[in-house]
């Protein structure tokens, strides 16, 4: 049935799967041991799975409105460890084994609405971040994976709820610049606010970014915290601030990057720069990255290293096979932490 009057948007449906075996090996400060091996899921992939789903709509004048919802999906997800209640009680029959394991969608990646125009566009709901999108991730050869082995990324902010993300109108070519707002802390609650700012500049093969974040009453942790022993964490008493810059050039036949992220709150910090090359050889491309990261807390320094091997070979224009290889380790001279991690992936883009 037609409706007379009635406009529709341009809607479309896209994503990527990406799935990945991963062997992983875990040495805590304390000279304990633990290997694991996953099928699936995140850990050591080099991308999430995702649908997104996105349209627009000319509103005339040269304003447009637009949106995105991103979420991931959990590929993992099964209906045989979804919730079961007991009719009688209302009592989870199997708490252990539910914990959202049956959702076939996790956390959203992007989720918002936008209208753009001369004056440049306002999104508004769940955005990435400033400095990922400007200072991060386009220096990352690795692709801001979810394997072990690259501080700089690791230590970024990705994304922001409850927030606007405003991009400034296109002043000078291959300038973009952004300003957000989080309040993640609630309307009359201010810890957890950030305050974002990114610039980057792109001409034939150079590109550079730089960012800014402050985040009020945050926490800083280390990267690793989850294969060390003692939580590097400092208290949420001072504001938090992050800054994030890099540059890359491509070559043609070698692309190479240099970056850094600084994170700090009153007189405890986090140092980290990286590094990296990425080198295409027809359809396989080689990447290769390293960084060195100091963590700083009550006046005591440590040191971490860190490197990732990576190979796809493209078996199509949307179908991929992947490699690879993260390693990290503690590299003060009594320490012991470390962790490996070998991935092979499969990833199909729709």
């Amino acid at each position: 049935m037609l409706s007379i009057g009635v406009t529709y948007a341009e809607v479309t449906l896209t994503g990527t799967i990406n799935q990945v075996y991963t062997n992983q090996n875990i040495t805590t400060s304390a000279g304990a041991s633990n290997a694991t091996t996953t099928i699936g899921g995140r850990a050591g992939a080099t991308g999430d799975s995702f649908i997104t789903f996105a349209g627009s709509e000319d509103l005339g004048n040269g304003l447009k409105a637009s949106f995105k919802i991103e979420p991931r999906v959990n590929m993992n997800g099964s209906d045989s460890i979804l919730k079961v209640t007991n009719a009688t009680t209302g009592a989870d029959q199997n708490p252990a084994l539910v914990a959202g394991s049956g959702s076939i969608f996790g956390a959203n990646r992007e989720a918002h609405v936008n209208l753009s125009g001369a004056f440049g566009s306002v999104a508004i709901g769940n955005n990435y971040t400033p400095m990922f999108l400007l200072a991060v991730a386009p220096y990352d050869v690795n692709g801001s994976t979810n394997a072990v082995g690259y501080t700089v990324s690791n230590n970024a902010s990705f994304n922001a709820t409850n927030s606007i993300a405003y991009t400034l109108p296109a002043l000078v070519d291959g300038l973009t610049a952004q300003i957000a707002i989080n309040k993640a802390g609630g309307s009359n609650v201010s810890k957890g606010n950030s305050t974002g700012y990114g610039l980057s500049y792109t001409t034939g093969g150079l590109s550079a970014g730089f960012s800014t974040e402050t985040t009020t009453g945050g926490a800083l942790s280390n990267a690793y915290n989850a294969v060390i022993s003692t939580s590097l964490t400092s208290g949420e008493t001072a504001d938090l601030t992050k800054t994030a810059y890099g540059v890359s050039y491509d070559f043609g036949m070698a692309k190479v990057a240099f970056q850094g992220l600084t994170a700090k709150i009153t007189a405890d910090k986090i140092d980290t720069i990286g590094y990296g090359i990425s080198v295409p050889f027809g359809a396989i491309t080689v990447n290769l990255s390293a960084s060195n990261e100091t963590d700083t807390f009550a006046g005591v320094a440590t040191k971490f290293t860190g490197s990732q091997l990576g190979a796809s070979y493209a078996l199509s224009k949307r179908t991929s096979v992947y490699f690879l290889n993260g390693s990290y380790k503690d590299s003060g001279a009594s320490a012991k932490s470390a962790a490996k991690q070998t991935s092979f992936g499969l990833t199909h883009a729709f």
